[in-house]
């Protein structure tokens, strides 16, 4: 398929090239899949429609004559798989088409999957709460779940702003804060996090550790600068850390 595209684009000398695939159905399962590659450029004179499928060494004296191997290497390919490259012109510009056998899938038989709830899981530590700021949604969303897996309450907004309301509305016993946010950036809410809370940990998270996100977000008083998002068992070693080690609550 890429040999047709290449030269349909390089050699037709046309404006448009189109690809198109069918299946049809054939005995039991097998179907036949239909590749079609169109252009409308010059086409191929009469006299050597077939000629271009012969093994030609190319030839920078006259590409056009000798249209090299690519095009015999790929009708002998698609034949000894059951299929064929032909091509239709008629006159107004080229058609290839490639047809070959292909066997529908058979489905899998998947075990029977138990669905388990957020409310069914134990958190760790059910007795803490933590606040996550993040505006990222799919970052966001990630982090929620293994947080719940270790926390009673996770609260989650999505801008500084929002962040900073819901601290000064809940007693939380961790934060973790992205950098890069609407409204109040990350480092900002920390410093306002730290004028009442001194000791309460603090994560700040960074799509980049590179820069100077993480020296802003220890600077302004988070114990620690990581780059998001966040594995669990990183997540679960710093509320070991801060929380104490209850691994062997769940021995």
């Amino acid at each position: 398929m890429s040999k047709l595209a290449h030269n349909a684009i390089i050699h037709s000398r046309g404006r448009d090239v189109t690809i198109d695939a069918f299946v049809t159905r054939g005995t039991e399962d097998e179907r036949i899949v239909t590749w079609q590659v169109a252009d409308d450029g010059i086409g191929v004179e009469p006299d050597r429609r077939e000629k271009i499928f012969e093994p030609f060494e190319s030839s920078a004296d006259n590409p056009d004559e000798r249209p090299g191997l690519g095009l015999y290497t790929a009708r002998k390919a698609i034949r000894l798989m059951g299929g064929d490259l032909t091509l239709n012109d008629d006159g107004n510009g080229s058609r290839f088409v490639l047809t070959h056998p292909a066997r529908m899938a058979r489905q899998l038989v998947q075990p029977e999957q138990k669905v388990i709830s957020m409310n069914d899981i134990t958190p760790l530590y059910e007795d803490r709460s933590v606040l996550l700021v993040e505006d990222n949604k799919l970052v966001g969303e990630i982090t929620v779940t293994r947080l719940r897996k270790l926390f009673r309450q996770v609260d989650w907004a999505e801008s500084g702003d929002a962040g900073l309301k819901l601290f000064r509305e809940n007693k939380y016993d961790m934060v973790v804060v992205d950098q890069l946010l609407p409204g109040l950036i990350g480092s900002e809410l920390v410093r306002e996090i730290r004028q009442t809370e001194k000791t309460m940990p603090i994560i700040g998270i960074t799509a980049s550790t590179l820069g100077s996100e993480c020296r802003d977000l220890e600077e302004a008083g988070a114990n620690y600068a990581l780059e998001k998002p966040l594995s669990f068992g990183q997540l679960k070693s710093l509320a070991d850390e801060f929380f104490g080690d209850v691994a062997k609550a769940g021995a």
